[in-house]
C-alpha cells in the first residue's frame, strides 16, 4: 500500500538540497505508539542480523518555484506532496491518524505546515511478467569492499553492471524473509535501465551516497515486484531510496 501525502503552509515551504533526513524525521513523527516507533526506528524487521525498515518514500514530486544555489536551498509553493509507500500498513495507518487532526501544527525544518491532504492507493493490481517502472527517489545498491592496507570502501554499482540487479534479487529476497519468516516460493527477479539513467549524489547525514533515478524493466517473482513496490526497491529506502511506480501510473 503506498499514500500521497501533501503538506500545506501559509508561507513558501524552504528546503536544504539535501533533505532526505527532514523527510524521515517527520515520518517517524507520525507515528505516536511509542513501543511501534522504538521497534521501527531501533529494531525494524530482521533476517540474519541484517534490519529492514520496509517503507520508503519519494522525493518531493512538487516542482520547487526557485533552486537558490547560493544558500543551496529549494524554495517551494506553500504545498508540497511526496509519496509513501510500505509493506505494513500499521505504518501508513499512523499518517492517518496525523491527518485526522490536521490542526495540529508540524515543524519540517524551519517551516511551520500541516498535513492537508492524505490520498491512499492500493497496492498495484495487475502484475505483468514484465513491467516497466519509474523512479520517483533515486535506486541505490553497493558492496563493502577492503582496500590492500584493509581499509573499507563502498562501492556502489551502476544500472549497467549485472552486480546491479543481482544485489536488488538478493536484497529483495532478504526482505521477504524478514517480514513473512519464510523464503519466497519463486526466488527470480532482474531490473534493466530503459533508456537514459541518471546519476544523483545524495549527501545523508555527512555520508556520499550514489543512486540512479530513470525508468527501468523489472521481471521475475510476483512476490518479489510486491515487495519491491511496498518496501522500495535496493537499500537505503527508510532514506528516501528506491520508491518506484508502474511507468504507466500517473503521478498526482
Amino acid at each position: 500500500m503506498y499514500c500521497r501525502l501533501t503538506i500545506s503552509s501559509s508561507d513558501k515551504i524552504v528546503l536544504p538540497f539535501q533533505y532526505n533526513h527532514i523527510i524521515q524525521a517527520l515520518l517517524y513523527k507520525f507515528i505516536n505508539d511509542e513501543e511501534y516507533s522504538n521497534f521501527l526506528h531501533n529494531n525494524g524487521y530482521t533476517h540474519n542480523k541484517r534490519s529492514f525498515k520496509l517503507f520508503s518514500f519519494s522525493n518531493i514530486i512538487t516542482k520547487p518555484l526557485k533552486i537558490d544555489r547560493e544558500t543551496k536551498k529549494f524554495v517551494f509553493p506553500e504545498e508540497i506532496s511526496i509519496y509513501i509507500s510500505c509493506v505494513d500498513a500499521e505504518f501508513l495507518k499512523y499518517i492517518f491518524q496525523s491527518f485526522a487532526v490536521s490542526e495540529k501544527e508540524l515543524r519540517i525544518h524551519n517551516n511551520l505546515a500541516h498535513i492537508s491532504n492524505v490520498f491512499f492507493r492500493q497496492d498495484v493490481q495487475n502484475y505483468k511478467e514484465e513491467m516497466e517502472v519509474r523512479t520517483l527517489s533515486p535506486i541505490t545498491t553497493y558492496s563493502t569492499l577492503f582496500s590492500a592496507d584493509g581499509k573499507k570502501k563502498t562501492y556502489y554499482y551502476t544500472p549497467y553492471e549485472e552486480q546491479f540487479s543481482e544485489n536488488i534479487r538478493k536484497n529483495l529476497i532478504k526482505k521477504y524473509c524478514a517480514f513473512y519468516d519464510k523464503e519466497p516460493e519463486d526466488t527470480s527477479f532482474s531490473i534493466k535501465p530503459l533508456g537514459k539513467i541518471a546519476e544523483r549524489i545524495i549527501i545523508y547525514k555527512g555520508f556520499v551516497i550514489k543512486a540512479y533515478s530513470g525508468d527501468f524493466k523489472i521481471s521475475g517473482s510476483e512476490e518479489l515486484k510486491k515487495m519491491a513496490f511496498a518496501s522500495g526497491i535496493g537499500s537505503k529506502n527508510s532514506q528516501g531510496f528506491g520508491f518506484i511506480l508502474p511507468k504507466d501510473e500517473e503521478v498526482l
